[in-house]
């Protein structure tokens, strides 16, 4: 099967343009993705991590350089994302009939 007929890559191709990024298609586990977690998507569209750069004894044994000073701070979830949608989307507002038994 072509890259182009994958979900994944269709999927974030329509959401390619939006500034905050885009939710993963394929589940991936809160262990393996949050912020500070460098990594990449392989051929399956899989999320494969490499390193969580906030853990200096992770990126130390990875066999890179710790650097000092990065702080991963609690989401306040107050912040509430606009809505987002992919140019083919469309919005039809109208009215339905019918009868509620």
């Amino acid at each position: 099967m072509s890259r182009k007929k994958d979900w994944d890559v269709i999927f974030a191709d329509c959401f390619k343009y939006q500034p905050e990024g885009w939710a993963f298609w394929k589940k991936v586990a809160n262990t393996k993705v949050r912020p500070g977690m460098c990594g990449y998507f392989d051929e399956q569209g899989d999320w494969q991590l490499v390193v969580d750069i906030t853990d200096k004894d992770e990126v130390e044994k990875a066999g890179y350089t710790y650097i000092e000073g990065i702080n991963v701070t609690a989401d306040p979830g107050e912040e509430r994302w606009p809505l987002r949608k992919s140019e083919n989307m469309k919005r039809i507002e109208g009215t339905v009939g019918g009868n509620v038994a």
